[in-house]
């Protein structure tokens, strides 16, 4: 499945759900932000400064790791 910033957000969370239950991952009260070339999927980011989730690039990249304050931190895969 491939989506993209016209995805709608029912389709977004779905595709998400799925990869968070084919890795094992539990992210509890999810958000999701629409950016310029990808989309984040993950803990709320306005709770709390430290946190995780997925970037999801419209290239069909995926980056799942950390955040800190709205940026990548630490290991991340």
């Amino acid at each position: 499945m491939r989506i993209n910033e016209k995805s709608d957000p029912f389709e977004i969370f779905n595709f998400f759900a799925s990869l968070c239950l084919s890795c094992n991952i539990i992210i509890r009260n999810p958000s999701i932000k629409k950016y310029k070339n990808c989309i984040y999927f993950g803990h709320s980011i306005e709770k709390e400064s430290l946190y995780e989730g997925f970037l999801y690039f419209y290239d069909n990249k995926i980056y799942y790791g950390e955040f800190m304050n709205g940026y990548k931190h630490g290991l991340g895969v």
